[in-house]
């Protein structure tokens, strides 16, 4: 009686890893456990007829476990491989990315779209190109670059797609080979033009070599191939910018605003273009909408900040910088433009520590050296005055010769023991002319 539970036990089993390889097109697996199936219906027909031996169930027993034991590693095997696909899921993956805007395929049901377009190769080398497609996604995963570049060239080798093309640029984005990016764009175009990931990640080459243009006409075609996509919309919105079409970016952000209205990005992007067309109220509104949609948008908060202090709306700024310090503690930036507008409200102690706090994160920033020497000066503190001064100098550009040149003038007065004759107020006065200028 255990001996045919057991049978039926493991019939039951082979059935079940049947069907597991069969859908998953694991030839080998298939065929061992097919090999299974029979020799637990050989060994049951052997002791139902009264014929089975102790070596025939010895040598029974042996086969069963070996196969058993493949099954195992292939299910534990199957299991990290899922693990990997839940990783890369586009949600998941973009916070792997930190915010990357290249595009990466990782749904197996669309690498299969792409095997089935090669219909004159065989299916033993789609299955190993399917293989090496998923090595390379891990390696990808795990910062194996070069790793991830030799297993979609294998995959690429076993069976041409689109796909395996795509996430190859994807690497090269990563390592800065812009050209390479778009070779490979390109190839995967030649393949199956309709995946847009391609166009996208061929024009963010084109604009990380600075040619807005080639990249606006690669946006329109991945728009041909999905028009309501707010992501490439908004990005058709920064190409523009990029090319000083103003105008043409505001129409391309409230598509991507009418089409998804909760898409944070193209409210932030579209606030970027009104502030620098000079519509600074309605640059407000945009960048609090995108506030609004996610509290914790730090380049929002920074953004709406900077537009507060051009319109002299002192204290709502420092409020909006200081949340954006409170995400991003680390942004020597938003240190130095919170001491601006503390500057601007008299508040000169703290603008000061301010200025140095952004000193301390970036020693090479000389904006804040400029204003911190001025914020020194006004508090009669000559001689650190003095010392800001003659970094700023020494560390500003020669294109900043008029800021410059006023540096200098300021440092042969506190050298001489002369400072120059105005009051705070006036000092607070030169601050906000420089800070609108910049």
């Amino acid at each position: 009686m255990l001996f045919i539970l057991t049978m039926l036990l493991l019939m039951v089993f082979f059935l079940l890893m049947l069907g597991f390889s069969f859908g998953g097109r694991k030839i080998a697996l298939f065929l061992l456990n097919l090999a299974g199936a029979l020799a637990v219906a050989l060994s049951f027909a052997l002791e139902l007829s009264g014929m089975q031996t102790k070596v025939s169930l010895i040598v029974f027993w042996v086969a069963v476990t070996v196969i058993l034991l493949f099954d195992l590693i292939a299910v534990l095997r199957e299991l990290r491989l899922e693990s990997h696909v839940r990783l890369q899921r586009p949600e998941v993956w973009r916070r792997f990315l930190r915010g990357r805007e290249y595009k990466v395929i990782y749904d197996e049901s669309r690498f299969s779209e792409d095997l089935e377009r090669q219909k004159q190769i065989g299916m033993t080398e789609k299955l190993q190109a399917l293989e090496m497609w998923r090595l390379g996604n891990q390696a990808f995963l795990q910062g194996s670059l070069d790793d991830a570049i030799e297993k979609y060239d294998l995959s690429i080798r076993w069976c041409p797609t689109s796909s395996a093309w795509i996430n190859r640029s994807a690497v090269h984005f990563e390592k800065g080979e812009f050209a390479q990016v778009i070779e490979c764009c390109d190839e995967a175009i030649k393949l199956n033009p309709d995946r847009e990931e391609a166009w996208i990640n061929r024009a963010l080459a084109f604009l990380a070599q600075n040619d807005p243009a080639k990249a606006l006409k690669s946006l329109e075609e991945a728009l041909v191939v999905n028009p309501n996509n707010p992501e490439t919309l908004t990005l058709q919105g920064n190409t523009y910018r990029r090319l000083g079409k103003l105008e043409e970016s505001l129409a391309s952000y409230k598509k991507a605003n009418d089409l998804a209205p909760e898409y944070k990005e193209a409210w932030f992007q579209k606030g970027l273009t009104l502030n620098q067309m000079g519509r600074l109220e309605e640059a407000v509104a945009c960048f609090r909408q995108a506030i609004e949609l996610d509290s914790r948008f730090a380049a929002a908060y920074y953004h709406l900040a900077n537009t507060l202090n051009k319109l002299d709306r002192n204290e709502e700024a420092v409020e909006a910088y200081r949340k954006s310090l409170k995400l991003q503690p680390n942004s020597p930036e938003a240190w130095n433009n919170l001491g601006i507008a503390l500057t601007k409200l008299g508040r000169i102690k703290e603008a000061i520590r301010c200025y140095e706090k952004a000193i301390s994160l970036r020693e090479d920033y000389y904006e804040a050296w400029l204003n911190c020497g001025i914020a020194r000066e006004s508090q009669g503190k000559g001689e650190e005055a003095i010392r800001c001064y003659e970094k700023f100098l020494e560390l500003a550009p020669d294109s900043l010769a008029r800021h410059k040149a006023i540096a200098q003038k300021h440092l042969e007065e506190l050298k001489q023991g002369r400072p120059e004759k105005s009051s705070g107020k006036d000092q607070r006065g030169r601050k906000r002319k420089r800070t609108r200028e910049k």
